[in-house]
C-alpha cells in the first residue's frame, strides 16, 4: 500500500470514504504533513513525530526549520543512497 492515498484534505462530504484508518478531527495546534518516501521510508514516525510537534510556529520555531531538520535527517539516515525527499507542512488553527 506504498502509493495508497489515505485520506482528501477539505475535499467533498459526498466523495466515498478513502481510509483505512478512518477520520481524525483536527485541533489547533495539529501539524499536517505530507512528503516523499525519501523521507518517512528512512525515519521512525516518533522521530518525525518529535520534529513536527504541536505548537510549532510558535515557541518551537517555524515550520520551515522543523522541515529543513527532517529533510536532513532523512538524507543522513539513507546516505549515500538517498532518495528524493520532499515535504511539506501546516499548522492548523481554528
Amino acid at each position: 500500500m506504498r502509493n495508497f492515498v489515505e485520506c482528501c484534505l477539505g475535499g467533498e462530504a459526498m466523495l466515498p470514504e478513502m481510509t483505512i484508518t478512518g477520520r481524525q478531527p483536527l485541533e489547533d495546534d495539529d501539524v499536517l504533513m505530507v512528503c516523499t518516501d525519501g523521507v518517512w521510508s528512512n525515519l521512525k514516525d516518533t522521530e518525525i513525530a518529535s520534529l513536527l510537534k504541536p505548537g510549532l510556529g510558535k515557541a518551537n520555531g517555524s515550520c520551515g526549520s522543523a522541515l529543513e531538520k527532517l529533510v536532513e535527517r532523512a538524507v543522513a539516515a539513507s546516505a549515500p543512497h538517498s532518495d528524493n525527499a520532499s515535504a511539506a507542512s501546516l499548522v492548523w488553527h481554528h
